[in-house]
């Protein structure tokens, strides 16, 4: 059976988003998206859980994204699952999960 790594998340930005330069001189905007998970207990009381998840938007899509969203957008965003490692400041290694997005859709307009 064929398998998809899609993730898509509706959400709103946490932060301005800025464009940045990697070091190999490709262009990126680090996103941090609030979703919301909502339950109800056995009595009836309705428990709110936000998540946050880190996306990556790269190259000509990152270039639009200042343009286009601030704090506080609610955004739809489609892409696939990343895990990646790197080495902090202090010499540890980190392994992190993130979105790398290839779509991403303004809900606010």
């Amino acid at each position: 059976m064929k398998t998809e790594n899609s993730i898509q998340l509706i959400g709103y930005l946490g932060h301005e988003p800025t464009l940045k330069k990697a070091y190999n001189g490709s262009l990126y905007t680090r996103l941090r998206v609030a979703t919301d998970y909502f339950r109800r207990t056995s009595d009836g009381t309705v428990i709110k859980k936000t998540t946050w998840h880190d996306v990556m938007v790269w190259d000509q899509l990152a270039e639009k994204v200042p343009d286009n969203f601030s704090k506080g957008s609610h955004i739809l965003i489609r892409g696939y699952s990343l895990n990646r490692t790197f080495k902090n400041k202090e010499g540890i290694y980190k392994k992190i999960t993130e979105v790398k997005a290839n779509h991403l859709l303004n809900l606010d307009r």
